[in-house]
């Protein structure tokens, strides 16, 4: 028995799931970093080395905190203006040990208006409306 639908497209269905679980990872890096940032525990890092690509890949910077070495991605704009052995201010998270540059809490939350506009998007009946 074949099910009978008027509303939505076959790949419509199959591919809504991309952007659900998209959802929820933006949801969560959402969360965690406005957690972090609530906390207010910036701390003073130096920059050790840094990667600024010249095209549209990503471009990071490596920092030394508490002897333990982390890698921020930046805009290739952004790390550009930074040199080895500066300090750089950024967000520690005691918890799980991660340090966020500030500002991702906004970068996060174009994310999840981003995915929850294409979700919404593919909720829309576009068999219904086409036909």
């Amino acid at each position: 028995m074949k099910l009978q639908n008027n509303y939505y497209f076959v790949r419509q269905i199959c591919t809504f799931f991309i952007p659900f679980i998209g959802f929820f990872f933006s949801l969560y890096f959402f969360n965690r970093n406005s957690k972090i940032i609530s906390q207010n525990n910036i701390v003073t890092t130096t920059i050790i080395d840094k990667f600024c690509s010249g095209s549209k890949t990503s471009s990071s910077i490596t920092v030394i905190y508490n002897q333990s070495i982390y890698e921020i991605k930046y805009g290739r704009n952004n790390c550009a203006e930074y040199n080895i052995g500066e300090t750089l201010k950024l967000y520690y998270d005691n918890k799980n040990d991660i340090l966020i540059k500030p500002g991702s809490d906004k970068h996060n939350l174009f994310q999840l208006i981003f995915v929850s506009i294409v979700l919404l998007f593919f909720l829309i009946p576009w068999k219904k409306i086409l036909s």
